[in-house]
């Protein structure tokens, strides 16, 4: 498995026939890394291709987390892997092969991510394809159970390291047998970038990227309780996070049904991460903004992802725009006058679109299931 020689896209086997190869092209976070192996791995092993995938370090851009920490052999127990097809290793992607067909670029490719690819119809195009795992990739004739049930076995191949199967098991030993529900309360890059922006000299436009990521991926805590709430009155939740404050908070609002996820000082931090992905996924249900970290484990697990988009009233997300950002910076007051109006416009724009998608007819329901599609609350 990993830790091989490097194998050529599109190599020939033994009989003189190509064998399709898949290289997965990601350098985010390691939610959108993992989710991006299942699917392309599951995928791949049904069409019986190989993948490459060069995992490359983010020491530069989350600067607390350790270039060694992100290495596989760090997250993974490599030895116990068995997938024979897969080429896993540190390093930084390297340009694609002329001729590599991009699986997401294509236009006349559009139909089969939404259907599915006819393996000889795909393989017609030849031997090295490329793809960032954003999509569910399917053959034609799977159903969404057949999708799903392939993501769960991948990813339980996809064995950590000791030291964080031993937490994982420690903690299910004190959780016991209760049934929980996960709240993941997103803050960590987001609001450290919005942050640094805002008590820069930048342009207060240049902050409009930052500003609507803010808005799809960092609710207010009070908003996330109350959706909770309604849907899961008197559970028990376990609340993930990065943010001391922002735990705080739903803790506080939660009282005796709060769970805390451990603090497992011995692991590093993207192990921690990990950690906290393998126990998301024993949730019944998973409360949390558009996040690929909270995805990963509603897509590999049984948990109902509900996630919380922009609603709510504008000066509750005002107030929670000052708090998290505004009150930790220094600046002039029309500085901040004008920023707290360009996010409030942002805002406005980010849920108006929301709730026009919700407003738009319901398709007739499908005779399959699809456990990963996420709620919408």
């Amino acid at each position: 498995m990993s830790g091989a020689a490097e194998q050529p896209a599109g190599r020939v086997d033994g009989s003189g026939t190509a064998v399709p190869t898949i290289t997965i092209r990601r350098t985010d976070g390691l939610g959108g890394r993992l989710l991006a192996l299942v699917r392309v791995l599951r995928f791949a092993e049904k069409l019986g291709a190989r993948v490459t995938m060069r995992w490359a370090s983010l020491a530069y851009t989350f600067r607390d987390h350790g270039a060694t920490d992100w290495t596989p052999s760090e997250l993974f127990d490599l030895d116990r892997f068995d997938f024979d097809g897969l080429d896993l290793a540190e390093g930084t992607p390297e340009p694609l092969d002329p001729g590599t067909l991009v699986l997401e670029e294509r236009p006349d490719l559009a139909q089969h991510l939404r259907f599915g690819f006819d393996p000889e119809t795909l393989l017609a195009h030849g031997a090295s394809f490329a793809s960032n795992g954003q999509r569910l990739l399917r053959l034609v004739g799977e159903t969404d159970a057949d999708v799903h049930e392939g993501l769960v076995t991948v990813f339980d191949r996809l064995i950590p390291k000791q030291a964080v199967r031993d937490e994982f098991a420690a903690t299910k030993e004190i959780l016991g047998p209760q049934p929980f529900v996960a709240l993941h309360v997103r803050r960590g890059d987001v609001v450290s970038n919005l942050v640094g922006k805002a008590g820069s000299d930048a342009p207060v436009a240049d902050l409009e990227p930052d500003m609507r990521h803010f808005v799809r991926r960092c609710a207010p805590v009070a908003l996330m309780i109350s959706a909770l709430d309604e849907q899961a009155p008197g559970a028990k939740v376990l609340i993930f996070g990065e943010d001391p404050q922002s735990i705080g908070e739903a803790a506080d609002a939660l009282g005796s049904r709060a769970l805390l996820a451990p603090a497992a000082e011995r692991l590093g931090p993207l192990q921690r991460a990990f950690l906290e992905i393998l126990l998301m996924r024993e949730a019944s249900a998973i409360y949390a903004c558009a996040s690929q970290f909270s995805r990963l484990p509603a897509q590999v697990g049984r948990a109902r992802l509900h996630e919380i988009g922009p609603d709510g009233d504008p000066g509750l997300w005002i107030r929670h725009f000052e708090a998290e950002i505004l009150d930790r910076v220094s600046i002039q007051s029309e500085r901040r006058e004008e920023l707290a109006a360009l996010f409030l416009a942002f805002w406005r724009e980010v849920a108006d679109r929301a709730e026009r998608i919700r407003q738009r007819p319901v398709r007739a329901p499908r005779t399959d299931v699809r456990p990963d599609r996420p709620e919408r609350v």
